[in-house]
């Protein structure tokens, strides 16, 4: 038997209405509107109310035969939103948590406005998108000032993944694992204005004197190849300190016969100057914190 629910106005509010299954069988009920803004539910006593809602929806009934095929089978579906407001959507909560199957999890207070799992099983959620260029899957995580401070997104077109923060990839991962940095790696935290940090750099086009580390002290390995071509090419192992001149603990030739190099120092900053050429150079260096 086919129910139908009619939604009739008054003057200056909604009716309640309420929708029944047929008689003789259980009543199951679909309340629309209240008194004003609210559904008034009178509960006195020492009694225990397992719950108590506004609008309760149960799965359909339904019969299928062997040869009958059900194409979707949903306890409420929604057709469409709307797209004429400044805000849309098709389902809109406006206060309170929402819980996906918690069994009752009180989760913490700063993360309890969406909750889904229980504390059994295995729970979690799947966010789908396409693969072709571009296509991506994405957790933004925004405040008053951007829509996108901070992310974690995943590109379904080359199965990398990249996490940013304040609008900017921090951690690029391959799709064979392989995690590129775009800041410091930092072993601990920072001690006045010295820190724990492995870093790494790559520079074009070095001649004369330039910064490879701000970095008060350390050890660096440093690698350069002249420009156009394999005619120069060397490795080099350094230590530098705020207060002493930068030492060249070994210096090996790969290939060719490279300029050679000068380390010095302005301030913090280790540089690097070559005696002839241009050289593309990368570096890695391990700083350890200051132990005053």
């Amino acid at each position: 038997m086919a129910h139908f629910l009619t939604v009739r106005r008054g003057r200056s509010k909604l009716k309640p209405l309420l929708l029944q299954r047929a008689a003789g069988t259980a009543a199951k009920h679909f309340l629309v509107g209240g008194s004003g803004s609210s559904i008034t539910t009178n509960f006195a006593g020492t009694g225990v109310a397992g719950r108590i809602s506004t609008a309760e929806f149960f799965e359909p009934n339904i019969t299928r035969g062997t040869s009958d095929t059900v194409t979707l089978a949903t306890t409420v579906f929604i057709n469409s939103a709307p797209d004429e407001g400044v805000t849309n959507a098709a389902l809109y909560v406006a206060g309170g948590a929402v819980h996906f199957a918690t069994g009752g999890f009180a989760a913490h207070s700063e993360a309890d406005d969406l909750v889904v799992g229980s504390t059994s099983g295995r729970n979690g959620m799947t966010i789908v998108s396409g693969t072709s260029s571009g296509d991506k899957a994405s957790v933004f995580f925004a405040d008053s000032g951007g829509t996108a401070q901070g992310f974690i997104r995943y590109n379904n077109n080359d199965d990398s993944m990249g996490i940013a923060t304040d609008g900017t990839n921090a951690i690029n991962i391959s799709s064979g694992q392989d995690v590129d940095f775009t800041g410091n790696i930092r072993i601990a935290g920072r001690a006045d204005n010295y820190f724990s940090s492995i870093r790494g750099f790559h520079h074009q086009d070095i001649s004369s004197a330039t910064t490879l580390d701000d970095s008060a002290q350390g050890m660096m390995l440093v690698h350069g190849e002249e420009d156009g071509g394999s005619t120069g090419e060397f490795m080099d192992l350094v230590w530098y300190s705020r207060v002493s001149t930068p030492a060249v603990i070994s210096s090996h030739t790969v290939t060719g016969s490279p300029a050679a190099r000068t380390y010095s120092r302005s301030g913090n900053n280790l540089q690097l100057a070559m005696a002839s050429g241009t050289y593309d150079v990368a570096w890695m260096s391990f700083n350890p914190s200051d132990p005053s």
